[in-house]
This record gives C-alpha cells, sequence and structure tokens, in this order.
C-alpha cells in the first residue's frame, strides 16, 4: 500500500493550505487539478472521501458549525467500509506513491479511516480560537446573529480540536505531526518540520495575505468561552493551551 496522508484540522484553520503544500509537492490530494483559487471554492479536498464522510455523518449540506457528532459504527458500517476500501483502491497511485485526503470532517471520522488505513499518517493542525470565530462573526451582519455564531464557532472549535487532540495522541510517533497554522506561516522551522515528516521537500506556497496577525480576546469572545464553558463543558482556553503543548512536544521530539 502506499503511503497515505490524512489532514485533520476544524474549518478555517489551515488544513487547504495544507493541502495545497502537500498536492504540489508530490503528495496527490485531489481526483483532478482544479485551477481556481480558494475564494472560488477550490478548498483542495478529495471529492469521494468527502462524499464518504458527510455519508457516513449523514450531514449532507448542513452548516459546518452543527456537524459535531463523531461517527458511530451502525447497521451500513460494513457497506461504508466496502465502497470506503474501493476508495482507497481508487485513490491509490500507479506503481505507489503518495496520496492522502483533506477534510476538517475527517475529525469526526477518524476512527473508521484509521480501521481502514491503519499506518495513516496524521497532520494535525490548528488554529487560534479567536481566528477561527471572527472568520464566522465577520460574514454575520445581525448583531444577535453575531453572538450566536461566535458561540457556535467556538463550540464547533472545540469539538473538532478534542477529536484532532485524541487523533494525534492515538497516532505512532512516526505518524502524526501536530502544527500551527499561525506558526506554520510565520516560521520556516514548521514548514521544514512538515517536510521532514512527509520526507518531501515541500514547496513554499504561503502567501503574507494568509497571516492576519494575532487577534486579541474581546469582552465578547470571553462571554461566549464562558457559555460554551457552561453550557457545553468545552473549555477553549484550556483545548489550546493542550494543544500548543503538544506541538511544541512534537517539534522537540523532532529534534532528537
Amino acid at each position: 500500500m502506499s503511503l497515505v496522508f490524512s489532514v485533520l484540522g476544524m474549518h478555517k484553520s489551515g488544513t487547504t493550505l495544507v493541502a495545497e503544500l502537500l498536492n504540489s509537492s508530490g503528495v496527490s490530494m485531489v481526483e483532478t487539478s482544479d485551477t481556481r483559487d480558494y475564494d472560488d471554492g477550490n478548498k483542495c479536498e478529495r471529492i469521494s472521501t468527502n462524499q464518504m464522510n458527510k455519508e457516513l455523518l449523514a450531514c449532507g449540506p448542513k452548516s459546518s458549525l452543527l456537524v459535531l457528532q463523531n461517527y458511530v459504527p451502525g447497521n451500513n458500517h460494513e457497506s461504508f467500509q466496502i465502497r470506503a476500501t474501493a476508495i482507497i483502491d481508487e485513490a491509490e497511485p500507479e506503481g505507489g506513491g503518495l496520496w492522502g485526503f483533506k477534510d476538517p470532517r475527517t475529525c469526526l471520522t477518524h476512527d473508521f479511516w484509521v480501521e481502514l488505513i491503519p499506518d495513516m499518517r496524521v497532520i494535525c493542525i490548528f488554529r487560534s480560537a479567536t481566528s477561527v470565530r471572527e472568520h464566522y462573526v465577520r460574514r454575520t451582519p445581525q448583531k444577535l446573529k453575531k453572538s450566536k455564531n461566535g458561540v457556535f464557532a467556538l463550540r464547533a472549535w472545540a469539538v473538532y480540536n478534542t477529536a484532532v487532540i485524541d487523533a494525534f495522541k492515538d497516532a505512532q510517533h512516526q505518524n502524526r505531526i501536530m502544527l500551527s497554522y499561525e506558526t506554520l506561516l510565520e516560521q520556516q522551522s514548521e514548514l521544514e518540520r512538515l517536510s521532514t515528516f512527509v520526507g518531501l521537500p515541500v514547496k513554499d506556497l504561503r502567501r503574507a495575505e494568509l497571516n492576519r496577525g494575532t487577534l486579541k480576546i474581546g469582552f465578547a469572545e470571553r462571554a461566549e468561552r464562558l457559555l460554551v464553558k457552561i453550557i457545553w463543558g468545552l473549555d477553549v482556553s484550556a483545548i489550546e493551551i493542550q494543544l500548543e503543548k503538544l506541538r511544541l512536544e512534537d517539534s522537540k521530539m523532532g529534534q532528537t
């Protein structure tokens, strides 16, 4: 079997950038090339795995902020496995090689894919909760909906990144890497870590406009974080600390 990479991360957290870096460097991440840019809808996602994830989660076109439940095997599990195995066989490059897939929903279906690809290499990436929240809030015109979207964005961020942490911890050291989106944009050493993990020189496609700097947590977000903790028991700040701790530990381990 070829070496397979899965990019795991919350929506709007750098998964597309990582997929683009891999795809341009010799790791097949899509079925066919797409000349559109990100804003025009090119998310550098493999269509087959994306559709499989949506079926596993039975989420259809539902808003990404509302898709929060992990996949649980049911009556269709065996048929799902058969279909996913066919997808894997179809994705295998002729003569072997490197391929992978990216879809934030894979955070919720990771165990399903690992069952079929036990040695899958996991690229985990996270972005600050404040930046992800800001993306969803600034797209919302009404003040009341801004607050609602802020809460939902932070809740989804916590759910997805908890899944990222679990996937990272479950993987063998040689099969995992933890990246920070902000650090990847700012530091050459983070790009070099990714290159070492992949085993290829990764082309530098980073663009200055992707880096919006560090946003400060405002009063509204502090209140939203508290709501998320009280209602759903999800501590966004504690998860952020844990992610960065794992990244630092992973980085130091890679230097030894």
